[in-house]
């Protein structure tokens, strides 16, 4: 459901929350896998997904109100 919110969602906001929660369930799985696998590479991935993931909301969202996602001032 999330990846067709992200493709064909009806508005912006909608493939931008779809996004975090598609990147939201990735990291959710990466850690089951780390407990399951008990290794620290799914847990190291995980968290580098949950920082991409929250970058990408922001950016998104800032580009959403203002046009432009850096400030040249």
């Amino acid at each position: 459901m999330c990846v067709y919110r992200c493709i064909v969602g009806p508005s912006l906001p909608d493939r931008v929350a779809a996004s975090d929660c598609l990147s939201t369930n990735i990291v959710a799985l990466f850690i089951v896998l780390g407990i399951k696998f008990a290794t620290d590479v799914y847990y190291d991935a995980a968290l580098v997904i949950a920082i991409l993931g929250f970058l990408s909301s922001v950016a998104l969202s800032k580009f959403m109100i203002g046009g432009s996602i850096f400030d040249r001032d």
